[in-house]
């Protein structure tokens, strides 16, 4: 390792941060939590270039026990947390995209993970989706892999229960998948996959994969939406017990909603403007109504547009919020312990992370903007250590590595 530190930005209690002080380590990513014990959140962030895995527990007092480092594959691309063991804690899973393998953590106790374990998949994977694919109660793997001048696919890893998995079977999609979403689309009671596509010049499109039950898919069909897709995400959007679709378009600088029929198809896309170039949508109730409302990270214009649900399918007015440069990935968690929730977005160009805190109403105060590592690419919240309350993972790409912290919030 070399050049690396771990950035400590406590919390004021109010949604602001002190100036960091940094302490030697790893390359770029987030963690949040209290780590004094005073009630308050605060930041780590690791900085260039790791290539491991950074797990600091917190001593509540402003600084940290030795950081324990964990080696991954090369240029991780997206995180996702899932408990593959069955002992009551999240492991990490994630998608080495320069390596073509999946890198498993598993968890060994509050805040710290066993090596990693690595499963060979389809070239440059960059979206996980977790579920029980087979129905024997253990969780399961799909992967979105391929690129330009590769045929697409989902690569499905059945898990054994105890935090190992098959090798990968995969099924054909559309050409440069990147993103995978689950959701039973045709009311069987069955988990099916949404895989977004599109790239290098061919239609952007989403592939319907109904599942079988018992860990096999059938053919995709495949609805063509045009541009370039980057995102997806699953969620009843007009209220009818069906899940329905979003996807980011980069090329229409919109986000399409796609309402599922319940039998496994979808009507047609209506298209709602966000900012310039969106990457990351998330689906939340953002203003506290019981609707689901959509959040975008929009790469080219340094902004997130909140699209508030109006709870039939449509969507209100995107309303953008100035981040930092290239803001790739948004997720949502309370930050602040006010009860509501908001947004933190991962600025990949800028190296910065801009957390907008909620005010509960669907809107956001301005974005409270930290210099962070390089690249931070990938969120996923997850409660690491059992405790109630939320903990962070962040993957950044240059640093091969991927940074958890503990909240320690009493």
């Amino acid at each position: 390792m070399s050049g690396g530190a771990v950035a400590i930005l406590l919390g004021n209690g109010n949604g602001t941060f002190q100036a960091p002080a940094k302490y030697g380590s790893g390359g770029p990513a987030l963690g949040a939590g209290d780590l004094r014990g005073h009630g308050t959140l605060d930041l780590a962030v690791t900085v260039h270039r790791a290539e491991a895995v950074a797990v600091l527990a917190g001593k509540s007092n402003g600084t940290f026990q030795h950081a324990s480092n964990y080696s991954t594959d090369t240029a991780p691309f997206f995180v996702t947390a899932a408990d593959f063991n069955g002992d009551g804690l999240p492991d990490l899973a994630v998608a080495n995209n320069s390596s073509s393998s999946v890198s498993v953590l598993l968890s060994q106790g509050p805040g710290r993970f066993k090596a990693a374990v690595d499963y060979t998949v389809g070239v440059d994977p960059n979206s996980i989706a977790v579920g029980d694919f087979n129905g024997d109660g253990r969780l399961d793997m799909a992967v979105t892999t391929g690129c330009c001048g590769s045929p697409g696919a989902v690569d499905i890893l059945l898990g054994r229960g105890d935090g190992t998995f098959a090798p990968p079977v995969n099924y054909a999609v559309g050409v440069g998948p990147s993103s995978v979403g689950i959701g039973d689309f045709n009311g069987d009671g069955k988990l099916d996959l949404a895989i977004a596509t599109g790239c290098c010049g061919s239609p952007a499109t989403v592939s319907i994969l109904l599942g079988k039950g018992d860990g096999t898919f059938e053919a995709g069909v495949t609805y063509i939406l045009g541009g370039f897709t980057w995102s997806l995400a699953v969620s009843d959007f007009n209220g009818d017990g069906k899940p329905d679709i979003a996807v980011s378009n980069s090329s229409s600088n919109s986000v399409l909603v796609l309402l599922g029929n319940g039998d496994g198809t979808f009507g047609p896309a209506a298209s709602y403007g966000a900012g310039a170039d969106p990457q990351t949508v998330v689906a939340a109730d953002l203003n506290g109504d019981g609707k689901p409302d959509l959040a975008v990270a929009d790469w080219s214009s340094l902004t997130v547009s909140v699209l508030l649900g109006n709870g039939d399918g449509t969507f209100q007015a995107a309303v953008s919020y100035p981040v930092g440069s290239s803001a790739i990935f948004v997720a949502v968690a309370d930050f602040n312990g006010g009860g509501k929730p908001d947004l933190v977005v991962a600025n990949y160009g800028s190296n910065t992370l801009s957390v907008l805190l909620g005010k509960g109403d669907g809107t956001f105060q301005p974005a409270l903007t930290f210099i962070v590592g390089k690249t931070p690419i990938s969120l996923a919240i997850a409660d690491f250590n059992a405790d109630g309350k939320p903990d962070v993972a962040v993957a950044e790409q240059l640093s091969n590595s991927v940074s958890v912290l503990i909240n320690t919030t009493p």
